[in-house]
């Protein structure tokens, strides 16, 4: 399995992680669209339109407001967005009816007619609470997290049994180690460098000790601490490695091979 990191960062850019988590698996699939999915996807060598299944984690600012740009780049270019499917939480078709609206697609020209969005749009499923899918060679199984928006967990396997865990935003989940049994790799969020407090972590986002923690409750193989500001990254990384040696703060454009 190959996982490209597109973003590392946290919600707002700064100078060396310059766009918040997101992730491409096998050239094809994507989650989360970060602030500059296209930048993003072209430095990694992907052409947008291979792009053919996008999850969201949730549907905070910073992890969909690049669905506009994905959007507009992928209808202006190919004239079609039908090909692509969006997974997430409730409250998605909300936002990918806005952000088409916004992008300017009312209706789009295609061979010379004029059609309404609608019968051009992406395909979009809200998921459930938890469940699993088969796509493309891939079981996709998801649970909720704990966020302040309706927010998913996802685990990726492929044909060959190889899986990653990615959680998205959430404070510590006590379901997520017998989620990530055995995986081979955990890409977990990691907002403070030290552990958080129920009482005063009102986001409702994880340390890298928390992380640290569930990676090492789950025997997971390696630990990817991401979605944290750049002058937290050693910090970070010493925290966890405390608790679960095999862990690893990966930057933009860093690829994982299983």
């Amino acid at each position: 399995m190959r996982v490209e990191f597109l973003g590392t960062g946290s919600c707002l850019p700064d100078n060396e992680a310059t766009d918040t988590a997101s992730l491409l698996i096998e050239r094809h699939i994507m989650v989360d669209t970060g602030w500059n999915p296209i930048r993003n996807l072209l430095r990694a060598g992907v052409e947008p339109g291979q792009v053919t299944h996008l999850f969201f984690t949730h549907m905070h600012q910073d992890h969909y407001l690049g669905l506009a740009q994905f959007l507009f780049y992928r209808i202006t270019k190919y004239q079609r967005v039908d090909d692509l499917t969006i997974y997430g939480p409730e409250g998605l078709e909300e936002v990918v009816r806005r952000t088409l609206m916004y992008a300017g697609f009312d209706e789009i020209v295609v061979g010379g007619e004029r059609r309404p969005v609608a019968d051009e749009k992406p395909h979009v499923v809200e998921l459930p609470g938890e469940g699993e899918y088969e796509l493309n060679g891939f079981s996709v199984r998801f649970i909720k997290s704990l966020h302040t928006t309706p927010s998913r967990c996802y685990r990726f396997t492929d044909a060959n049994g190889k899986s990653i865990v990615y959680t998205g935003d959430t404070a510590p989940l006590e379901q997520l180690p017998a989620f990530a049994a055995g995986c081979d790799a955990l890409i977990h969020e990691s907002a403070f460098a030290e552990r958080s407090s129920k009482e005063w972590n009102l986001y409702c986002h994880s340390s890298a000790e928390d992380a640290a923690v569930a990676a090492n409750a789950a025997g997971a193989g390696k630990l990817y601490l991401v979605h944290m500001i750049e002058r937290d990254r050693q910090a970070a990384q010493q925290a966890a490695c405390l608790v679960f040696a095999n862990t690893y703060c990966p930057k933009e454009c860093d690829l994982i091979l299983l």
